[in-house]
């Protein structure tokens, strides 16, 4: 295996990284888990980083969802620029389990789509998985 440093080197591996679909989507994934379970003010240097406490959003349903999506929205499209467009949709929640979810889908700067489920857990953390990576949207 390469160093990062002989994959930057070499411009061919490293367009051979960043050109694999496969490899955008798992770095994608990995940055919106952190940022999406980042509360917003948690950061010093960067105060609107991650999203606002879902909490507030619990307690106020279902009235809160349609702000929090579009404050969703808004924070990955400022602080993931890989992403040229975010949506979400088929918004569910379960009161049994007061968990929320959706499927938050994408399409990234090279025009791929993807498809994220993700869900909010009672102790306010995110999960996401792909769950596809067709031209539905």
């Amino acid at each position: 295996m390469q160093t990062l440093f002989e994959i930057m080197q070499n411009s061919e591996t490293l367009s051979r990284y960043v050109n694999d679909e496969k490899v955008l989507a798992k770095s994608i994934q990995w940055h919106l888990s952190e940022l999406l379970n980042t509360r917003r003010g948690s950061i010093v240097h960067l105060p609107d980083y991650g999203i606002p406490d879902i909490l507030e959003v619990y307690l106020t349903m279902p009235e809160s969802i349609q702000k929090f999506n579009e404050e969703i929205i808004q924070t990955i499209e400022k602080y993931e620029p890989r992403i040229k467009k975010a949506s979400i949709q088929n918004i569910e929640y379960h009161q049994s389990t007061s968990v929320v979810s959706f499927d938050l889908c994408i399409v990234t700067y090279t025009n791929h789509p993807i498809k994220f489920e993700t869900s909010f857990d009672q102790g306010c953390q995110v999960s996401l998985e792909v769950r596809s990576n067709s031209d539905e949207e």
